[in-house]
């Protein structure tokens, strides 16, 4: 099996044909130079507009592929239904027809060059048919360790070169590697996004979104969701809104770079490292709501469809910057649980390990909140205050008259910042300051926030879902300053 970005490896075999140094010297030059050294000259091996090439083949790995166009469109002579890579193909056509190398190789002493330059095992073969009708042959040969450059020869141009790899990856491909890279591969986005997790040897997380007017501290009123962390913890925490999506972001970004292999087997598989994938993601998603006639009733009213996925993205072993992944979408039936496939499994693809190390490496406990309330004054209708003393506080907020002192005090509920958190579990002690949300939201419409002294600089936060923040004494007195405001 080839893989695009390790060519050089699969020839390297070739340089032990190669046990000598050989004297290289410059076009139109008599000088001799060690092939390590700095004199260079541009050497023109093959240049034909591209309009005068009729179609191309090529060699690798002992395979054949021919490329013919029709128009502007490239495809293979062997699969004309095949989704070809027009990029790349394009490449391989400005590369066959346009070759210059800079160093030719003295091989006045050489008695059989095709056996001592590796030209008869070659790990590439070029053949470029002009519209005239003639042939101009391409012949890559061993790998030259001192020159870190492989010995190259054509048809149009007498004498032994030498030439980088550059060429020589542009045609490093199977037929079925040569496929057409997805521009977008994940058909679902952040909002349609149920729950995600990222499972690795090292790091696992799992991100849950709750939607439809939970109780949550991020009162997203255009979304209306919120994120909560299940890996490693024991019970679901909140997060912040913005680190979640940072990270479901680079997923949803995520887009292959290379194609490998798109007709994998079993055995294919576990030479990828993906039949036991070492890293995994896992998305569940609604993908679509549809509006449908409930026929089986007289009522005139629309039924609601959703269709849930899973999309699994498994990782294998890297390769050069590369790692091998395959992605596997599947639809689930919401009632059975059963699950079939969504899309065509057997497709490896490698991506760019440092693109994947974003998420790989993100560290869930950063997207755990500090942020003691963050809720909308535009949903609450009523806020009332319990203090441990007995006493209390009432606020009515006039949506089209909302005073200074209730503005003040909303913002200064979003803005605290917890010091600090615990996990130790809670007591039994009864909540200093009982604070009672009354909102005008179809779900959750009251909601109870309390805060508790824990030890001698803390309050301790029970609200939407958490209790383990540890706000600041000094943020607490400030809010009942702004609270007591309220009476004024």
């Amino acid at each position: 099996m080839k893989k695009p970005y390790v060519i050089i490896a699969l020839v390297a075999v070739l340089a032990l044909v190669v046990a000598g140094v050989f004297l290289v010297k410059g076009l139109g030059s008599d000088e001799t130079t060690d092939p390590t050294g700095d004199t260079k000259q541009e050497i023109v091996l093959v240049s034909k507009p591209n309009s005068e090439v009729d179609y191309f083949e090529y060699t690798f790995d002992g395979e054949t592929v021919t490329i013919k166009r029709d128009g502007d469109k490239f495809y293979a002579e062997e699969n004309v239904e095949f989704p070809l890579n027009q990029n790349a193909v394009i490449l391989m056509l400005v590369y066959s027809s346009n070759v210059v190398s800079t160093q030719q190789v003295d091989t006045t002493e050489v008695e059989d060059p095709d056996t001592t330059f590796g030209f008869n095992e070659s790990p590439l073969e070029i053949k470029v048919h002009m519209l005239d009708g003639t042939v101009i042959t391409e012949t890559f040969g061993a790998y030259n360790g001192y020159t870190d450059s492989y010995f190259f020869k054509t048809s149009a141009k007498e004498g032994v070169y030498l030439m980088d790899e550059t060429m020589l990856n542009y045609f490093a491909y199977h037929l079925n590697e040569l496929a057409a890279l997805p521009t977008d591969w994940s058909e679902f986005d952040l909002y349609s996004t149920l729950q995600f997790a990222v499972k690795t040897s090292d790091n696992a997380y799992e991100f849950v979104a709750y939607g439809q007017g939970n109780p949550n501290y991020y009162d997203n009123t255009a979304n209306n969701y919120a994120w909560f962390l299940g890996f490693p913890y024991e019970i679901p925490r909140a997060c912040s809104t913005s680190p979640v999506q940072g990270v479901l972001k680079n997923i949803l970004d995520l887009v292959p770079d290379v194609g490998v292999d798109y007709n994998v087997t079993e055995e294919d598989l576990a030479e990828y490292g993906l039949d036991t994938p070492k890293s995994s993601i896992y998305v569940y998603y609604v993908l679509s709501e549809e509006t449908t006639t409930d026929v089986t009733t007289d009522s005139t009213e629309d039924t609601k469809v959703y269709t849930s996925y899973e999309y699994t993205l498994n990782m294998g072993y890297p390769v050069g910057n590369y790692t091998y992944v395959q992605l596997t979408v599947n639809e689930v039936n919401p009632e059975s649980g059963e699950s079939k496939p969504h899309n065509v499994d057997g497709v490896v693809y490698g991506i760019l390990t440092e693109t994947l190390d974003k998420i790989l490496s993100f560290d869930a406990s950063t997207a755990l909140t500090m942020d003691m309330c963050k809720m909308d004054i535009a949903t609450v209708d009523k806020v009332e205050f319990f203090y441990d003393d007995g006493t209390s506080i009432t606020t009515v907020i006039d949506h089209k008259n909302v005073t200074e002192q209730q503005e003040l005090l909303f913002s200064t509920l979003n803005a605290i910042v917890a010091d600090d958190r615990t996990t130790i579990s809670v007591t039994d002690t009864e909540p200093n300051i009982t604070i009672k949300f009354y909102r005008n939201t179809e779900n959750f419409s009251e909601m109870t926030m309390t805060l508790t002294e824990y030890g001698t600089q803390y309050y301790r936060l029970n609200f939407a879902g958490i209790n383990e923040l540890l706000i600041n004494k000094r943020e607490i007195e400030s809010l009942k300053n702004v609270i007591n405001g309220l009476e004024q």
